[in-house]
């Protein structure tokens, strides 16, 4: 009897696979809606892990045959990816183009599908959401809808009169879903915060964001031998042991100078690896506060080996002239040096409810004003009077 032509063994084993990512994105799916989100953490690294061994995402995040129309720009170009414009089902979209090369190619496969199945997790108004994916002329490339008003950086400098406060709020219920996701962003700066059609931020680039393993709840527990069985019936033991006790070796990338001084130098920080945190989120959340209120990089004026020996020294960016003092404080709790006495995102969402935000902007402005009358300066704040 003849033997196939490796040609179609090979077609069969990439059909196989394919169905095989596409049966665990579906029950992972349909597990979100009867398990709580916290504990399909191990469903979606088990999902990331087989979709990055077999080089396939699932088929409902990929545009198949269809492509995307009327490709302008490039619009930015960053370190790794460049972003386009074009259209896609009638709607304007962000393509984020990956570079490839051959010696890093392995490298951003991995990072794209990664990048691309966390996005398709997190949905949430503070997220910016995945539309799709596709590769065109060998580059990986991610979709988004497209945000008029750009990042954080572009809206404050055409609308200087926006409520920061609002803005500093948003990113952090943002990062409280994060957190609530099991997911750490790992590089939070101003350029990767969009802002939407209604003045909202969003958090976007997941492109060195992981999921974080640190849990001991009991039904994670259970979630994670479930999601091992599954592998060891449907693919095999080498998946199934990564399934049960996930690793992650990810370490040292990111912007430096938002990083906390625990990913610059971990060993005398008492840490065995630069892989970031939920704390060191919170201290480039600091960073961003800064970055909104000043429009400027932090350490502006320094090279970035000049900042990242500014930040290991204990100095930070001086305080912007127009931040309140309670913004302030909650800015200086989290950028200190050790990462244990860093408040959680969920205390600061709590200082940074909107009802509370609306409040002390008031106050604030009330007391500059009393001060101003006290002063007998006649500078005043322009505030709104309704005449009876």
């Amino acid at each position: 009897m003849p033997s196939a032509p490796p040609e179609s063994i090979q077609s069969t084993r990439k059909r196989s696979s394919q169905l095989c990512v596409d049966i665990i994105y579906a029950t992972a799916k349909a597990l979100q809606l009867i398990v709580p989100r916290q504990a399909l953490r191990p469903w979606y690294h088990y999902a990331i892990h087989v979709s990055e061994k077999t080089n396939l995402l699932p088929s409902p995040l990929t545009l198949g045959k269809k492509c995307v129309k009327e490709l302008t720009g490039p619009i930015y170009i960053g370190g790794s990816a460049t972003i386009y414009r074009g259209q896609f089902g009638g709607r304007t979209v962000a393509v984020k183009q990956l570079r490839v090369c051959q010696e890093n190619q392995p490298t951003t496969v991995r990072r794209f599908i990664r990048e691309a199945l966390i996005m398709d997790i997190l949905r949430h108004p503070r997220i910016l959401p995945l539309s799709s994916t596709m590769c065109q002329y060998g580059c990986p490339s991610i979709l988004t809808p497209w945000q008029t008003n750009g990042s954080v950086v572009e809206f404050l400098l055409n609308t200087p009169d926006a409520n920061r406060e609002l803005i500093v709020a948003g990113v952090a219920e943002g990062l409280e879903f994060l957190k609530s996701s099991g997911v750490i962003h790992g590089d939070l700066k101003g350029q990767n915060i969009v802002i939407d059609d209604g003045g909202a931020p969003r958090i976007a680039d997941f492109g060195l964001s992981f999921l974080d393993w640190k849990s001991s709840s009991s039904i994670e527990t259970r979630t994670r031998i479930m999601a091992g069985a599954f592998a060891l019936s449907y693919i095999g033991g080498s998946f199934a042991a990564d399934a049960i006790n996930p690793a992650d070796t990810r370490s040292g990338a990111g912007s430096p100078r938002w990083m906390a001084p625990e990913l610059l130098v971990p060993e005398a920080h008492n840490k065995t690896s630069a892989r970031p945190t939920f704390e060191s989120d919170v201290f480039s959340f600091a960073m961003l506060i800064y970055e909104i209120y000043s429009g400027l990089v932090p350490f502006q004026d320094d090279t970035n080996v000049m900042a990242v020996l500014q930040i290991l020294e204990g100095r930070r960016p001086p305080r912007p002239l127009q931040i309140p003092d309670w913004m302030w404080c909650i800015t200086e709790k989290c950028w200190v040096d050790d990462s244990r006495l860093r408040p959680s995102i969920g205390d600061i969402r709590a200082q940074l409810q909107p009802e509370t935000v609306l409040m002390m902007d008031y106050l604030g402005r009330f007391i500059r004003l009393w001060n101003n009358w006290n002063n007998g300066s006649k500078t005043q704040e322009p505030l709104e009077i309704k005449e009876n």
